[in-house]
């Protein structure tokens, strides 16, 4: 079970509801994931890609939201990936 949702809500800490969690937090949300989180960010990602498809173009403010969600979610997918990738050495 994966226990992003709970990650995420305590990277966000005390932030208000329409501020995005900054950059300077993802590298611990990486580092409380393990594959269950992983493949939910990957859910997620997909998710967001078939929610950009049904968003009008003229409606700019919920495109680049949902850009920014992509960018982080695949950021931070990108640093669990090295995470859990076992050392070669």
């Amino acid at each position: 079970m994966s226990l992003l949702q709970e990650i995420l809500l305590q990277a966000k800490g005390d932030l208000p509801p329409w501020q995005s969690i900054p950059e300077d937090r993802w590298d611990w949300i990486a580092a409380q994931c393990g594959p269950a989180e992983q493949e939910e960010i990957q859910n997620r990602i997909r998710q967001l890609e078939r929610d950009l498809e049904g968003v009008e173009v003229w409606d700019g403010d919920a495109r680049d939201d949902i850009h920014k969600a992509i960018h982080m979610f695949q950021e931070i997918a990108v640093i669990v990936d090295g995470m859990l990738k076992p050392d070669p050495s």
